[in-house]
């Protein structure tokens, strides 16, 4: 008799392990479910997205480009035009920004002026491929779906399969 308790509460304890690992929660899959229908949906929109940033693209000369989606997904365009003459960054420059850094709902992450941002083969895939397109003066806005973001990792303040929204103008390239 004694036994077959044993058994039997050994039998239990091993299904109810068994159904709990089996139970898989993530507790952002609302942000991601939210983060992947607003990316869509502003994908093919020309309209930018009505924050209000603290860069400001009224210097001349003002351009406004068209959105533009790189291969990757990330959208951007350029909202005021550098000297072409200017140095361009390579994946080892050491870059300088003005730049802030939102999510879909508004909340800024992170910002700086002038602020030295490091080497660019450092950055996340999708704000690393932007730069490269970028020269000295340039000001730009930058959507960066979470693939090509931080992904389903927890970065700081932002929380995973985060849209990430930018605008930046690069100060200065140091090969």
């Amino acid at each position: 008799m004694k036994s077959t308790k044993q058994t039997l509460l050994i039998v239990i304890a091993a299904l109810a392990f068994t159904f709990t690992s089996c139970i898989k929660t993530d507790d952002y899959i609302d942000w991601k479910v939210m983060n992947d229908e607003w990316f869509t949906a502003n994908l093919e929109s020309k309209e930018s997205y009505p924050f209000e940033w603290t860069i400001d693209v009224l210097k001349t000369p003002v351009i406004q480009d068209e959105f533009k989606i790189t291969e990757s997904g990330v959208k951007y365009k350029r909202l005021r035009k550098g000297n072409p003459t200017e140095k361009k960054p390579n994946l080892s420059s050491y870059i300088y920004a003005t730049y802030e850094g939102k999510l879909i709902d508004g909340t800024k992450f992170d910002s700086g002026t002038e602020k030295y941002l490091g080497q660019t083969y450092g950055f996340v895939s999708g704000f690393q491929e932007i730069i490269l397109k970028m020269t000295i003066g340039d000001i730009y806005e930058i959507y960066i779906p979470y693939t090509c973001g931080y992904g389903k990792e927890k970065a700081y303040k932002v929380p995973p399969y985060s849209t990430l929204i930018f605008r930046i103008e690069l100060t200065d390239v140091l090969q």
